[in-house]
């Protein structure tokens, strides 16, 4: 009797099996969040310096109102921060520093809002960013408050654990 296919057999066998395993350990729950929230509130997802550097002017103390914080800058940008809450409904959808958003622009690109959703419709892993131009901040940034919002996000994402 000819063992070649057997031992033919038992190798290709050997190599899928280690292939599954090896597949299953590299990859993570679907249902886990690469980036998480944790127990930050709105007004803990970025600091008034960080805001500061995005907006190019100082950023008090934030007022807070439910779960939103509302910072307004030296330069007229005022910022909404929001968790577990859409800010708008419908928009495009975008990606920001690998994760799902959904984005609204107004007032001809002066205004924006991004919802961040870090895992599916788990609305305890969403936060929204509104930026809103004033007229000081019209003429300093014109249009961009869009590209403006993302950059927040994408500071707020790289801080997240995860």
């Amino acid at each position: 009797m000819d063992l070649k296919p057997r031992k033919h057999a038992a190798a290709v066998l050997a190599l899928l099996t280690l292939s599954l395993a090896s597949t299953a350990a590299c990859s993570s729950s679907p249902d886990a969040p690469a980036k998480q929230l944790g127990s930050k509130t709105a007004c803990d997802l970025i600091s008034q310096a960080d805001l500061g550097s995005i907006v190019g002017g100082a950023v008090p103390r934030p007022e807070v109102s439910g779960p939103q914080c509302v910072y307004q800058s030296s330069n007229q940008v005022t910022a909404t921060l929001a968790r577990g809450i859409e800010s708008s409904k419908g928009g495009s959808d975008v990606t920001v520093a690998g994760q799902e958003a959904t984005e609204t622009s107004a007032a001809e690109g002066q205004a924006c809002v991004l919802n961040v959703r870090l895992a599916g419709d788990d609305t305890q892993q969403l936060f929204s960013i509104a930026l809103n131009f004033g007229p000081d901040s019209v003429t300093s940034f014109g249009n961009t408050a869009c590209a403006m919002t993302e950059k927040v996000a994408d500071k707020i994402i790289q801080s997240l654990p995860g």
